[in-house]
């Protein structure tokens, strides 16, 4: 809006009525289809001249900065403009020059396309509404309907679209009041059955949803059942299982306690008795070769009447030194034989379990047991 102080100035009134007049005669040089409209202070031609005018001042008190445009569809405004010499820079320029600026800037969008496109296709010959007809208009909105928000849609449609035909050929009041509670019985009609169809819509959408949701419910309930029956199925499984290892862990301490009995007489012989039979064999020998040299007048040396008894023997009597050949023999048997094939230890514990272990577990393959 330009400010009222710049409006009445003389300066601005001169400049403005000289554009007006030049604006007229190019629209009667191109074409006769321009009707002047009311507009409260000055024909259509004088509003242009008038916006023109103030944006030459706005572009004079900003120095160099000669941005600020005139968006219009007028052509013959567009021609009057590009005709001026007094003009360097163009003020009035097209929308779809606008458009080519915004996507120079800003870049392009597919939402901004759509508004842009919308912008354009506006109708810029929308006749203004007198204020008695828009008084019928509100009576005419409030007789049918006195809910706030459904009288702003209301008032919105009639004052835009087809409706306008009917505000500008309406005579008589009566007659435009009418026609104002028709259309909007008519529209809210539209609205309703619109809203009906939409709900109606949703409603079987609703129930194709439910229905694919119980379909759902019911194949989770039957994956969900066979789940805890496979479940179940597999804690038998496990079950069985630690109840066969568990009879196959009993059935194995079995044949290790049976064989364990097999193996113990052997087991007992080379761990017990055998070391018991060599020390003592040893110490009889010991005892042997020490009376061949002690108390051999005695009448109890024992040794001194077995040598006795060898020397009188062919064996005696053909060996020289045949008594060495006695004791050799005696300790031959000692270190050649029992040591060898008997000597252990039956002290040492971690030697007679494994010993233990192996005659087992020989015994068990030998006769298959497992």
């Amino acid at each position: 809006m330009v400010p009222k102080a710049v409006f009445d100035s003389d300066e601005f009134k001169i400049k403005r009525n000289g554009y007006s007049n030049s604006i007229k005669n190019k629209k009667r040089e191109l074409k006769s289809i321009y009707i002047p409209e009311d507009d409260h202070y000055s024909l259509k031609d004088s509003h242009d001249a008038t916006v023109v005018r103030y944006i030459e001042m706005l572009r004079d008190n900003a120095n160099e900065t000669k941005d600020i445009f005139f968006v219009s569809s007028d052509k013959a405004l567009r021609y009057w403009d590009m005709d001026r010499k007094e003009c360097e820079y163009p003020v009035v320029i097209y929308p779809s020059q606008l458009f080519l600026i915004l996507v120079k800037t800003c870049g392009r969008s597919q939402n901004d396309f759509n508004s842009f496109v919308s912008f354009i296709n506006i109708n810029p010959a929308k006749h203004q509404i007198s204020a008695e007809k828009a008084n019928i208009i509100l009576s005419g909105i409030s007789s049918i309907t006195e809910d706030i928000s459904s009288q702003k849609i209301l008032v919105s449609a009639i004052c835009d679209g087809e409706f306008q035909d009917v505000t500008q050929q309406s005579n008589a009041d009566q007659e435009f009041y009418q026609k104002v509670q028709s259309f909007s019985q008519n529209y809210l009609a539209n609205e309703l059955t619109e809203k009906e169809s939409r709900i109606s819509s949703l409603t079987v959408e609703t129930e194709h949803q439910n229905q694919q949701i119980e379909v759902l419910n019911q194949t989770v309930e039957a994956v969900s059942t066979n789940n805890q029956k496979k479940s179940k199925e597999l804690d038998e499984r496990i079950k069985e299982l630690r109840r066969r290892e568990q009879d196959l862990e009993t059935s194995r301490e079995r044949v290790y306690s049976f064989a364990e009995k097999k193996i113990k007489p052997i087991f007992i012989l080379k761990w017990y008795v055998m070391p018991i039979i060599i020390f003592i064999y040893f110490l009889a020998l010991l005892v042997f070769v020490f009376l061949q040299f002690a108390y051999c007048d005695a009448s109890w040396n024992f040794v001194t009447q077995i040598v006795s008894n060898i020397a009188t023997t062919t064996f005696g009597k053909n060996v020289d030194e045949y008594i060495a050949y006695v004791d050799g023999a005696g300790f031959a048997v000692l270190t050649g034989f029992l040591l060898p094939q008997f000597c252990v230890k039956p002290w040492n514990a971690d030697k007679r379990e494994k010993d233990k272990q192996k005659k087992i577990e020989k015994y068990i393959k030998k006769n298959k047991l497992l």
